[in-house]
C-alpha cells in the first residue's frame, strides 16, 4: 500500500516565480501535499514569495489530477501566507489550512484602546484611564518621546492625540528587549496559545512576542479544510458575526 502511494508522489511543475520545482509530496501520516522544492542540506532555493512552502492536498481528493494551479491556490492557505477574502471594518479577513484542519482569520494592527468605547467614555473618565499606571508603563514602552496630553482638549481632540501617542509602531515594537515586550504583552493582557493550549507570556519567542504586540488576530474554525479554498465574503463576515 505504501509503495502504491509512493507512486503518487511526481513533480507537477515549475514555479513561474523562480523556477523551483513544485512536487506532490506523500506525509508521514499518509495524506498528500504540495512542497516548493526539495529541502536538502546546505542548498537554499532562490528568494521567492513560495520559497520552502507547502499547500495541502484533501483527502477526497486525486492527487493525479492536480496541476500547478491547484499548488499556487494551496501555498496560499498556508499560515504564513493565508488567503485573503476580504476587508471590512478595518479588519482583513482570510483563510487557512493548519495541523488542526482549516480556519478562518480576521486581523488588523493593535491598537491600545478599543476607540469605540473611548468615544462612550466623558472626557474626565478618558483623562483618568490613560492616566494611570498601567497605560503610563504602555506608554513608556511604545512611545519614544511622550508628551503629556493636554487637559484642556476637546473630546475629540483628546482621542486624535490618543490615537497619536499610544500608536503602536512596528519599528519601536522589534528595538525592545525580551523582557520588556514580555511586561508590555501583559499591560496589553494578549493570550498566547501553543497549538491548542494557553501558554505563559514569558515562554513566547521573541518574534511571537513582536507579531501579537503589533497584530490583534482572531480565528474561527471552518467546517472543512476545503472551506478555507472556497469561502466568500459574506460567508466569513457572517462567521465573524461582522455587520457590513
Amino acid at each position: 500500500m505504501q509503495e502504491a502511494n509512493l507512486l503518487k508522489e511526481r513533480k507537477v511543475c515549475d514555479c513561474a516565480e523562480c523556477g523551483t520545482a513544485i512536487y506532490i509530496k506523500l506525509g508521514p501520516s499518509g495524506g498528500y501535499y504540495f512542497q516548493h522544492g526539495l529541502k536538502e542540506k546546505g542548498v537554499r532555493q532562490p528568494k521567492c514569495i513560495y520559497r520552502n512552502m507547502i499547500g495541502p492536498i484533501f483527502e477526497d481528493e486525486d492527487p493525479d489530477s492536480l496541476n500547478c494551479d491547484d499548488a499556487i491556490k494551496r501555498f496560499n492557505l498556508s499560515t504564513k501566507n493565508p488567503r485573503f477574502v476580504c476587508e471590512e471594518g478595518g479588519w482583513s479577513y482570510m483563510t487557512a489550512v493548519g495541523p488542526y484542519g482549516g480556519f478562518a482569520i480576521k486581523q488588523k494592527n493593535r491598537e491600545v484602546f478599543d476607540f469605540d468605547e473611548l468615544a462612550k467614555m466623558k472626557k474626565n473618565e478618558i483623562l483618568e484611564l490613560i492616566s494611570s499606571e498601567k497605560y503610563q508603563s504602555v506608554l513608556n514602552l511604545i512611545n519614544l518621546n511622550p508628551v503629556k496630553i493636554p487637559k484642556s482638549l476637546t473630546k475629540e481632540l483628546l482621542l486624535e492625540k490618543i490615537r497619536e501617542s499610544f500608536f503602536i509602531d512596528e519599528k519601536i515594537i522589534k528595538k525592545l528587549s525580551k523582557d520588556e515586550l514580555v511586561n508590555l504583552a501583559k499591560l496589553l493582557e494578549i493570550v498566547f496559545y501553543r497549538g491548542r493550549f494557553r501558554m505563559k507570556v514569558d515562554d513566547a519567542t521573541k518574534n511571537n512576542l513582536i507579531n501579537k504586540i503589533t497584530i490583534e488576530k482572531k480565528n474561527k474554525p471552518l467546517d472543512t479544510p476545503q472551506k478555507a479554498l472556497t469561502i466568500q465574503s459574506d460567508e466569513i463576515l457572517d462567521l465573524f458575526g461582522t455587520q457590513k
